[in-house]
């Protein structure tokens, strides 16, 4: 069994072991908050990086946004000529359609001027056509007359 000096030397040479380890833990925590401290620093800049950019890109998105919206108006308003247009063409239909209109009316009565017109020409070709087998009747009759005198 050791002595107690011996022991005494081992808890020493422990206590020395140890407090050298609390110099290396120390000075690790020690470049550890450095390291840390450094990383803090970057992200810090990171951050102002990112809040940089997104006001950036909020600008830009702004701008994006105006210009959409202007070119949406032009676009608009084209669209609201071409309906005018269209509203135009629908009046000028309307037009040609009433045109059309009168002209069948005048085509309907014409129909009828021609049918009364053939009506008539009827009735002269029958009376034309009694006078003259009439008038051949009559000439037959008189040549019958002179040969048989």
């Amino acid at each position: 069994m050791p002595t107690v000096e011996e022991r005494l030397a081992s808890l020493e040479a422990r206590m020395d072991a140890m407090s050298e380890l609390r110099k290396l833990v120390a000075e690790s925590r020690t470049e550890m908050n450095a390291r840390f401290t450094g990383v803090d620093v970057r992200f810090t800049a990171v951050d102002a990086r990112f809040a940089e950019l997104r006001s950036e890109m909020n600008a830009g998105f702004t701008e994006l946004r105006t210009e959409m919206h202007a070119r949406f108006a032009a676009v608009d308003a084209r669209f609201a000529a071409v309906d005018a247009h269209f509203a135009d063409m629908d009046g000028r239909f309307t037009e040609l359609e009433s045109r059309f209109t009168g002209l069948e009316s005048r085509f309907t009565g014409l129909d009828g001027r021609v049918a009364s017109i053939d009506a008539k020409i009827d009735r002269h070709f029958v009376w034309l056509t009694g006078m003259m087998v009439t008038g051949f009747i009559a000439v037959i009759g008189a040549l019958v007359g002179l040969v048989s005198r």
